[in-house]
């Protein structure tokens, strides 16, 4: 802590901001929670100096005390933030090598101590075994299940134990959690020659992967889902900008392009007052036995959004069911023509969501059944339309709010970057696994497609798999 101390006192300048990287850097902490330790002990010190004693020094340690109460936000800065990500990740890149060296080892000298010991007790079976041979001080670990691409359960590893004769070693290695083991489970499955390398030589999968290591939180990465639009990949530089927007362009799946007709049909509705969209619709109007679906979609859809209006409904507060009925009910009108394929609302369970949590589910043997964990539950989703009997695939959803936050509103940035993209990426996996072999290799065809709903204000998500292992 010395060292620390020192350096404050020889680099601190008044009326400067305060040096946070630099001080991170001499520091020598192996990550941001004991170098922010590492800062606020060395400031405490530096506040307790007698000033009569340490003139030189007085200012220094005036401001020490000042801000001892808010030591962490001095040092908590995104370059600081950023250096230790790196750091960490420089660390993950050469020591899980030899941590995956060490747990194979704990691992062969488990079985190699069961065996001795099924050995022993097979020449001596008269012999009662003691209580400590009952209990053994050991842990089953099961090991965590094989996904594939897709991350659907392929198989379950056998089981390693740990027992009192390797207890040494497992307590120098570093804790692994089951998340890290899924995680690095599902990574060694991946082909290294079918990842995704950009321009740059960055392995995509790879920083995925290495991101999804340090995140303390669950975070898309860890599916192996990429989204461009996730701050965290330029504030801890796994990616550059110029990196982001070759991953946002690459294999780009536009929109398909409505007819002139329908393009002109929806044009004329481009009125400045309701009067005139009134005259409009009185003109178009299709109440006849033959007419066109998409037009009589818009037609439909107008006249509704224009009664709201004229109400005055779209100036008063409103719960999120209203909007749901009355202005985005749109998306659920335009399935009408699909006879294979309903919009169902009403805070639905995805299908494919259930089953990828419920997997691994078997009876009761050593311990009772796992409950039923149910999926993602999505207000719309656009599921196919079938037998009770059969699966029903499922193409996208919505999720609604009561406002718009402007992007950056907490139920907005779940919604949007964590819980819609999981779900999609659960739909598209079941629909992976429902194609016929012979198309399996037009995995980069597939798309899923959801909407989050502000207020009055929408934005389209869509979900494809541009490599065969990531997703954005």
């Amino acid at each position: 802590m010395q060292s620390n101390i020192d350096w404050i006192l020889s680099k601190w300048k008044e009326d400067t901001v305060f040096p946070a990287l630099a001080f991170a850097q001499n520091s020598g902490c192996e990550n941001m929670s004991s170098c922010v330790r590492a800062f606020e002990q060395a400031v405490i010190a530096i506040g307790g100096y007698n000033i009569k004693k340490s003139r030189p020094q007085k200012n220094c340690i005036l401001w020490a005390r000042k801000i001892q109460a808010k030591a962490k936000e001095t040092l908590d800065t995104i370059s600081v933030r950023r250096f230790f990500y790196l750091k960490t990740r420089e660390h993950h890149m050469t020591t899980k090598k030899c941590l995956k060296v060490q747990l194979k080892k704990r691992t062969t000298e488990a079985e190699l101590s069961m065996l001795e010991g099924s050995l022993s007790s097979s020449n001596s079976v008269a012999e009662a075994p003691s209580s400590s041979d009952n209990n053994n001080n050991g842990n089953i670990m099961t090991a965590a299940p094989s996904l594939n691409s897709s991350g659907s359960v392929l198989e379950v590893a056998p089981s390693s134990f740990s027992t009192s004769a390797n207890l040494s070693s497992a307590e120098s290695s570093p804790p692994v959690s089951n998340g890290e083991l899924m995680l690095e489970s599902m990574f060694e499955k991946l082909d290294p020659a079918k990842k995704w390398i950009l321009s740059t030589g960055k392995c995509v999968d790879n920083e995925l992967y290495m991101f999804g290591l340090q995140c303390t939180h669950d975070h898309p990465s860890k599916s192996l889902i990429m989204d461009p639009d996730d701050a965290n990949y330029t504030k801890y530089n796994v990616f550059t900008p110029a990196e982001l927007e070759e991953i946002r362009t690459y294999n780009e799946k536009k929109l398909p392009l409505m007819t002139s007709d329908l393009k002109n049909h929806l044009l004329a509705f481009n009125k400045s007052n309701a009067k005139d969209i009134r005259n409009v619709l009185k003109a178009n109007n299709t109440f006849d036995d033959k007419f066109d679906s998409d037009e009589d979609w818009i037609n439909c859809t107008m006249y509704s959004i224009l009664r709201q209006y004229e109400a005055g409904n779209m100036m008063k507060p409103h719960c999120e069911s209203w909007f749901q009925s009355h202005i985005w009910s749109m998306i659920e009108n335009a399935f009408d023509v699909f006879k294979d394929v309903d919009a169902v609302v009403g805070e639905s369970v995805s299908h494919a969501s259930r089953k990828r949590k419920n997997a691994n589910r078997h009876i009761s043997s050593l311990g009772k059944m796992d409950p039923v964990q149910f999926g993602h539950r999505l207000d719309m989703i656009f599921r196919q339309n079938v037998a009770d009997q059969s699966e029903a695939m499922e193409f996208g959803g919505s999720e609604a709010g009561i406002k718009d936050s402007g992007g950056c509103g907490t139920k907005y940035l779940y919604e949007r970057m964590y819980k819609l993209p999981r779900a999609l990426k659960d739909m598209l996996d079941r629909l992976y696994e429902n194609m016929p072999n012979t198309y399996h290799l037009q995995y980069n065809q597939l798309r899923t497609v959801g909407f989050i709903h502000s207020g009055l204000n929408s934005q389209m998500i869509s979900l494809d798999r541009p490599t065969m292992y990531s997703l954005f």
